[in-house]
C-alpha cells in the first residue's frame, strides 16, 4: 500500500481514521495534502493564522495510532535561525534528528512561506531509505499533525 491509502489521525484532540490525499485538522487550522509519486511523497501543509512567526508545524507518520516511534518532517517558522525543514524520528518525548548535520536528511525541494493570512510548509520527502528508524512509504501509514511555539534556544 502507497501513501495514497492512508489513515489520517489528529493525535492531540481526537483519534479517527479516514481514506484521504488530503486532511484537514480543524482544531488546528492546518490542511495536510500529499501527492505520491514513484520515489516520493509531496506534503503540502496550510495553516490559516494571521501571526505564525516563532512556530512549527509538523506531519508525522506511523505504523500504529501514536507518535512514539514514528517519524516526523517539521516546518519552522523561526526569526533566530530562519524558516527550514527538519526530518526526525520520535522514540519518546523528543524528536530526534536523522541525521545532526543535515536536518533535511530525506527531504528535498522544501520551501517554508509565512504569507500573513497563511503559512504555508511544502517539501518532498524519499519514500524509502535505508536508515534505522526510517519509515518507507510502501505501508499503510498513519498521519499525524502536531503545532506550537518554537522554544528560545532550543532547536529540536
Amino acid at each position: 500500500m502507497f501513501l495514497s491509502k492512508l489513515s489520517l489521525v489528529l493525535c492531540i484532540f481526537a483519534f479517527g481514521q479516514i481514506n484521504a490525499q488530503s486532511y484537514n485538522f480543524p482544531k488546528l487550522n492546518l490542511t495536510v495534502s500529499w501527492t505520491v509519486n514513484k520515489n516520493t511523497t509531496k506534503f503540502t501543509l496550510v495553516h490559516n493564522k494571521t501571526d505564525f512567526s516563532n512556530r512549527w508545524i509538523a506531519v508525522g507518520i506511523n505504523t500504529k495510532e501514536e507518535m512514539n516511534g514514528g517519524n516526523a518532517l517539521i516546518c519552522f517558522f523561526d526569526n533566530s535561525t530562519g524558516n527550514w525543514v527538519g526530518h526526525y524520528h520520535l522514540d519518546g518525548a523528543t524528536p530526534k534528528l536523522f541525521d545532526e548535520s543535515k536536518p533535511g536528511f530525506g527531504i528535498k525541494n522544501s520551501s517554508v512561506t509565512d504569507l500573513g493570512k497563511e503559512a504555508i510548509c511544502t517539501f518532498e520527502r524519499e519514500n524509502y531509505l535505508d536508515r534505522d528508524r526510517y519509515l518507507d512509504s510502501v505501508q499503510d501509514l498513519f498521519v499525524l499533525a502536531a503545532m506550537s511555539k518554537v522554544k528560545s534556544g532550543y532547536r529540536y
